[in-house]
């Protein structure tokens, strides 16, 4: 079966997702606090283990999912990275439900961001899907 390849500007911004994506789980593991403040749920100053264990798994799971998009973004596997940054769309939905709930901030401060995010990670999803169908055989 011929793979649909991953061309032009879609391939490169799909790696500039992808590089994103790593960078805020290597952001969450090393800079708990600045990261946690951005994010909208500020921790304490000398947080507990439960928030280090929260804060580390969202920079591995940011992290596991940016380096799955780069590999196949890589690859030029245009289905594979549409269907994972598509899915990445539950990580930004669960985000804003979380931060609005939990954060410091007014919902009006929070919830907006991790809305418009959600929402072009999606559009972005269904471009990719949607886009040209170069054959690569």
């Amino acid at each position: 079966m011929a793979q649909q390849t991953l061309n032009g500007l879609l391939y490169y911004l799909a790696i500039g997702n992808a590089l994103a994506l790593c960078l805020f789980g290597i952001r969450f593991i090393l800079d708990v606090h600045g990261m946690t403040k951005d994010y909208g749920v500020p921790i304490s100053s000398s947080p507990s283990s439960i928030e280090l264990t929260y804060t580390s798994a969202c920079g591995i799971r940011d992290l596991s999912v940016g380096v799955a998009t780069l590999t196949f973004a890589l690859l030029r596997d245009r289905r594979a990275v549409g269907i994972i940054i598509g899915a990445a769309a539950i990580i930004g939905g669960g985000d804003a439900i979380i931060a609005t709930i939990y954060s410091s901030k007014s919902w009006i401060e929070v919830l907006p961001l991790h809305c418009i995010a959600t929402i072009l990670v999606i559009i972005f999803s269904y471009v990719i899907l949607k886009g040209e169908n170069s054959v690569k055989s």
